[in-house]
């Protein structure tokens, strides 16, 4: 009670009425407060209850104020109640860690103390402790206790010890590494080890800081930087790169790098390991340089054997490369083209085309070839082709050697000589002919005087003996034998391309039409003949004896291969012989032309018989029949002519023989009407006869007298000139020789008639066609008469030119 004899409660009473607020509100408001605290202590509790940290706060004698129970948990102790000292903690391995000391420094300094240390509880258990301890103060700022926050970090501290461990060894292996090993960061070098920096010249502080790109050679940065852009957008990049590094001494060192993303403090970097490599790539580049060579070479010698094949199979002869034993490593297309044989079936194999005829010929080049290695001569032998067709060939071969120099085998060249052994042999048999044609003209002239003059004696001794003479016969025989001697010169002659021709545009169907008669009576009755005349057939340029004299020959041939009966066959047709065919055939023009075949069916011949069937006085009758010169007379008819003649036969297959004259467009010219026979007129003109062959010129002189004429005789043309000058009366008529000494016939009418404009002009020769060509003899308009002529061929001759 106070003074006033008033309990407590009166007087706090009384104070609250002084103050305004009753006793029962301060009270009810104290509850409250109350409560509310109870709340928060509860809430304090639970808050501290579920935390991850223990807390323990203390008294400043070191009394525990309160603690949370996962202290107890981290520090392995049972539940300690307030008011118990802090010392309850300090059993060795607590004093150890100094913890006790931080609460004293805390409660003596009043300033927050962390640290950390190791901790074993009784158990023996481990803990790695983290604390953090702060003072607690009262109102007035005195330190009134402390509190303390204990973590257990024991699981990061050995992950943080294991990341220091590994970091170290990774540190020592990344120091000591035989490669380099960077780490850029934002372009800039964080790390480098100490080989990186050795292999570029730098100390390591020297590189870090610097940028990455400063190291790289210009003309790889471009490629570098696009590598790190595509990897910054996501895209798939090779972590393996090569790139040329500037090292501090200016040189360029060829770096290989493994590079690949880390995270480095939080951040994303790039790591590459770098192995230098610059040996390696001289050693490839010489590598490559000699695969280059190597590649380059080979190349070439692709390139050349390329070549090789290529002009191989495009020329025209036949390749054939042996091994050392014979057996076929190739063969060109030509080979192919012209044997049959291919070179998948010839490949490893010998060749089967050497007929036995010809294997002691070509074993002996081929043993020469390989002894002396150098290209042989050519020599002409045969071959056989797949088919069995047997080809002249020309053949040259060399022996072929590896790189070393050793012989590999033989490589043979073989040309196609067939068609020019025939086109040679058509060549001899056109020399041939031509020789012979030159001889028959040559001596055609002289032998046709000499058969003039037994002819004329023989027919002037005739009209003068009677029918019962006993000569009579005889001269006859004479007579007989000289016409078979003309006949024969005029078949050299025609032979030979010498004759005169008599040309004009003809209608050959119409010719082999009008001949058909003649035809059928001379070939006989057990042959069949047939014609097959083409419609519509161009026209020709010929003779049309000459024409008729190829037909004859020609079907008397066919006839007698015929001798015991078969068919004839003659055929007109329209053909166009094209540049192919001229090209095997050098005697032809190519163009337009007009066919004459003539076939038989008769017994035919071997291909040796055809070549020569051309050939003057070659026959294949018996001996005693035929003078082998019909088939010969054909041909020279035919060239003169400027055509082509064919035969194609076969043994027991018959033969057929084409001829071949140039088509033209020309209107066919009607042949002259015959000159019917008329009693000649009583002679009496003059006539002056030139000719330097004696016995020619008294028969013409006998001759002319006896049939009434007046003759002069002169041996050449300076004695004619004379007595043309000389003789008083008129000279109708001038026979002359148109080859004369010193001067030709022509040249000798010329300047006769100068003197004498009315005489008229006869030229006689025994010379042949060309020859008088050229002497201007064979104008349409001129007359002239070949020797050899009988006596009536002289008087109609001489009449009929007097009389025009």
């Amino acid at each position: 009670m106070d003074e006033n004899g008033r309990n407590d409660d009166d007087n706090r009473k009384q104070r609250g009425q002084d103050y305004g607020f009753s006793l029962e509100k301060i009270q009810e408001e104290a509850e409250k407060l109350a409560l509310e605290h109870e709340t928060l202590k509860s809430s304090q509790e639970s808050l501290l209850a579920n935390v991850s940290l223990g807390f323990v706060a203390v008294d400043p004698e070191g009394r525990i104020l309160s603690s949370n129970s996962r202290l107890l948990e981290i520090l392995g102790s049972p539940v300690t109640e307030a008011g118990v000292s802090i010392d309850v903690f300090t059993f060795p391995p607590l004093v150890e860690s100094g913890i006790s000391e931080m609460f004293r420094i805390c409660l003596r300094e009043g300033r927050f103390v962390k640290g950390e240390t190791w901790y074993s509880n009784r158990s023996g258990k481990k803990a790695f402790l983290r604390k953090s301890i702060v003072p607690l103060r009262d109102g007035k700022g005195n330190i009134c206790g402390c509190q303390a926050a204990i973590e257990d970090v024991t699981e990061q501290k050995l992950a943080e010890e294991a990341l220091r461990e590994s970091e170290e060894r990774y540190r020592l292996l990344a120091q000591n590494s035989l490669t380099g090993i960077y780490i850029h960061q934002d372009g800039f070098f964080v790390y480098v080890n100490d080989r990186l920096a050795s292999m570029m010249g730098y100390a390591v502080q020297d590189m870090v800081g610097r940028k990455f790109w400063d190291f790289v050679h210009p003309s790889d940065r471009n490629v570098v930087k696009q590598r790190g852009i595509a990897r910054s957008l996501g895209e798939s990049v090779e972590p393996r790169y090569e790139f040329r590094a500037l090292c501090r001494d200016g040189t360029t060192k060829w770096f290989e790098v493994m590079a690949t993303s880390i995270m480095y403090r939080g951040r994303t970097a790039n790591m590459g390991n770098v192995a230098d490599i610059t040996a390696r790539k001289k050693s490839d580049r010489a590598l490559l340089e000699s695969r280059q060579e190597y590649r380059d070479l080979y190349e070439e010698s692709r390139g050349k054997e390329e070549l090789y094949r290529s002009l191989l199979n495009s020329s025209p002869a036949a390749v054939v490369v042996y091994d050392m034993k014979g057996k076929v490593r190739y063969v060109n297309d030509s080979f192919t083209r012209l044997f049959g044989w291919t070179l998948e079936e010839m490949r490893g194999k010998r060749v089967p085309y050497v007929p036995d005829s010809e294997i002691e010929i070509t074993m002996t080049a081929v043993r020469k070839a390989l002894e002396e290695g150098g290209v042989q001569s050519s020599f002409e032998t045969r071959r056989q082709t797949k088919d069995g067709k047997v080809l002249d060939v020309s053949v040259r071969g060399s022996r072929y050697h590896d790189h070393e120099g050793n012989p590999e085998g033989l490589l043979v060249v073989l040309d196609d000589i067939t068609e020019r052994r025939r086109l040679e042999e058509q060549l001899r048999q056109a020399a041939r002919m031509e020789a012979i044609g030159q001889l028959a003209g040559g001596v055609a002239h002289d032998f046709n005087n000499l058969l003039t003059g037994v002819m004329g004696y023989s027919s002037l001794l005739l009209q003068q003996m009677d029918e019962e003479n006993p000569y009579r016969d005889k001269i006859v025989q004479i007579s007989r034998a000289a016409e078979r001697a003309v006949g024969l010169t005029r078949q050299l002659l025609a032979f030979g391309r010498k004759q005169m021709l008599d040309v004009r545009v003809v209608d050959l169907n119409a010719a082999v039409a009008e001949f058909e008669p003649f035809l059928r009576r001379l070939i006989g009755e057990d042959i069949e003949f047939e014609t097959v005349l083409a419609d519509s057939l161009g026209r020709v340029k010929a003779d049309p004896g000459q024409l008729e004299q190829i037909i004859m020959n020609l079907a008397v041939n066919a006839r007698d291969a015929m001798p015991s009966g078969g068919k004839m066959t003659i055929e007109t047709a329209e053909v166009s012989l094209d540049e192919e065919y001229a090209r095997t055939h050098p005697e032809v023009e190519p163009g337009p032309y007009v066919m004459l075949a003539v076939s038989d069916t008769g017994r035919g011949m071997k291909q040796e018989m055809v070549e020569r069937i051309f050939d003057p006085f070659f026959t294949t009758k018996e001996k005693g029949i035929g003078t082998g010169l019909g088939l010969s007379t054909v041909y020279g008819i035919v060239k003169q002519h400027q055509g082509h003649i064919s035969v194609y036969s076969e043994t027991g297959s018959g033969t057929v023989f084409k001829v071949f004259l140039t088509r033209v467009e020309d209107t066919v010219e009607q042949l002259p009407k015959p000159v019917a026979t008329m009693p000649l007129k009583e002679a009496h003109e003059c006539i002056l006869v030139v000719e330097d062959e004696e016995i020619v010129r008294r028969l013409a002189c006998e001759a002319l007298t006896l049939l009434g004429y007046s003759t002069l005789a002169a041996g050449d043309p300076e004695e004619a000139l004379k007595i043309c000058d000389a003789h008083p009366g008129p000279i109708h008529l001038l026979l002359t020789d148109v080859v004369l000494p010193r001067m030709d016939g022509r040249t000798l009418f010329g300047l006769l008639s100068a003197r004498r404009p009315e005489s008229r002009v006869l030229y006689v020769s025994g010379y042949t066609e060309n020859f008088i060509v050229r002497h201007g003899v064979l104008d349409r308009n001129v007359h002239f008469m070949q020797k050899p002529f009988t006596v009536e061929n002289l008087a109609f001759k001489v009449r009929q030119v007097l009389d025009e």
